[in-house]
């Protein structure tokens, strides 16, 4: 990615749903250019998407809790995570080092929904251990913004 691509990406991480004309004004470039740089970025998978980002409480979701695992088999981590992949209140899923293997971000209406989903995921891959932290307030939550990063 070169400043031009810094600097279209973060127009849109600013307002995703900017009429790519409006991305042109804002970034002193031709509409055809933008397009075709936005096109090259899908492509080589730079950007993975659009979506709408949502407030969880909003949505019946209050709790957030970020889950460690270790898992009994390692040999079907992959398989294994993509099935709690599939769970819709799981956000993001971890390979991490140190004394457990994943780390994984879940939203639930209370405590006792959490619960469920770590009994969910010992249903899938049957760890040997876990520990939950429940997140009591998240002062700050943003994606990148690659167009501030240094060159």
């Amino acid at each position: 990615m070169n400043d031009t691509d810094r600097r279209i990406v973060g127009v849109l991480q600013a307002d995703a749903r900017l009429p790519l004309a409006e991305v042109a004004r804002r970034t002193s470039l031709s509409l055809p250019t933008v397009h075709r740089r936005l096109q090259r970025l899908r492509r080589e998978g730079v950007i993975r998407g659009f979506w709408v980002a949502l407030e969880p409480e909003k949505v019946g979701l209050a709790v957030t809790a970020f889950v460690r695992l270790r898992l009994r088999y390692k040999e079907n981590m992959e398989r294994d995570y993509a099935a709690v992949a599939e769970m819709p209140e799981v956000e993001e899923i971890h390979v991490v080092a140190g004394d457990y293997d994943l780390l994984v971000k879940v939203r639930g209406r209370d405590n006792r929904h959490v619960l469920e989903l770590v009994q969910r995921m010992y249903a899938i891959m049957g760890f040997v251990r876990s520990n939950t932290e429940i997140c009591l307030t998240s002062p700050l939550e943003r994606l990148t913004d690659v167009a501030s990063l240094p060159r």
